[in-house]
């Protein structure tokens, strides 16, 4: 039999072993509770990014010849269409010189045709000589003579031939520098910057403009290892995907993507870092330049990323 003394004491034991494992538990209860909440609720912190939205592409138009800008058909803020002319340089003594050198290889070419057909004529002669002198009918004179006569025409048709390649040479030049003094493309571009006027001389390498591809918009993104590496093995680099992109300060808007341009820390800014380029069509709302954010939480699951 336990003693009054003794089983009081038990009591007061029993009593602050059930406080502490009732403590324990509710505390535990709490945890996991807390850390299941907050693993929905920072879905978004371990998978949210952000990078600048910018246009697809940026040219920088420099000069390849020296010259005066004569035209300058768009300003800042334009639209090139595709196929037209945006700028020219004079290229007029050029076009000159051009026109001179084809009405010369004109005159060439008959000359050419003209002096073939008389070292054929000169080379058949010389054949009939040779029969001739073996026969012992003509003198070894007569045949020298028609052999010098083929060398004559034979060196005059080299002659015609050797200008005509320079003048071929020369008209490839011209006509390189004559398509050099006009810039047009072959897509439609955006005219950003404009460094230059009317009239105004310029040098090679002068910085004509700066030219977007606005077609499509490029965000680039940062992101670590883990994130990147879900990525290069889930998914390839032409792979299409839907993303959420971050139009308001509470509203989300899918959109389709592709990804582009995935590599190593590009600029050795992020040491152990990761990049690549989200391409989609350019959208309303967002202007060129502004930070987005994007959840690629929707791409790591397309990827099949445990989270």
């Amino acid at each position: 039999m336990l003693k009054k003394s003794e089983l009081e004491m038990y009591k007061k034991v029993f009593a602050i072993f059930l406080s502490l494992a009732t403590a324990i538990i509710f505390h535990v209860a709490v945890g996991m509770a807390a850390s299941k909440n907050n693993n929905s609720g920072c879905y978004k912190k371990k998978f949210t990014y952000s990078g600048v939205y910018a246009p697809y592409r940026t040219y920088e138009i420099r000069s390849k010849i020296a010259g005066e800008v004569t035209n300058i058909w768009f300003r800042e803020g334009n639209i090139i269409p595709a196929g037209s002319r945006f700028l020219t340089l004079d290229a007029s003594l050029e076009q000159k010189q051009l026109a001179n050198y084809q009405a010369l290889k004109k005159t060439l070419n008959k000359e050419e045709v003209l002096l073939k057909n008389i070292v054929a004529i000169k080379n058949k002669d010389y054949e009939r000589y040779k029969r001739l002198f073996k026969a012992g009918q003509v003198s070894e004179q007569a045949l020298d003579n028609k052999k010098l006569a083929l060398i004559n025409a034979q060196d005059s048709l080299i002659k015609i031939q050797k200008e005509k390649i320079q003048v071929e040479n020369s008209i490839a030049a011209l006509s390189d520098h004559i398509k050099k003094a006009s810039f047009a493309f072959d897509k439609d571009l955006y005219v950003s910057q404009l460094f230059v006027e009317q009239y105004e001389q310029v040098n090679p390498g002068s910085l004509l403009a700066k030219l977007l591809d606005i077609s499509q918009a490029r965000i680039t993104l940062v992101t670590p290892p883990r994130v990147f590496k879900a990525l290069e093995e889930r998914i390839k680099s032409d792979s299409s995907v839907t993303i959420p992109v971050k139009i308001s300060e509470d509203s989300w808007q899918p959109v389709e993507a592709k990804i582009e341009k995935v590599k190593l820390d590009p600029a050795n800014d992020y040491l152990y870092s990761y990049s690549f380029d989200l391409v989609l069509s350019p959208l309303e709302h967002i202007l060129w330049g502004e930070v987005v954010t994007v959840d690629l939480g929707t791409i790591l699951n397309q990827a099949g990323h445990e989270q």
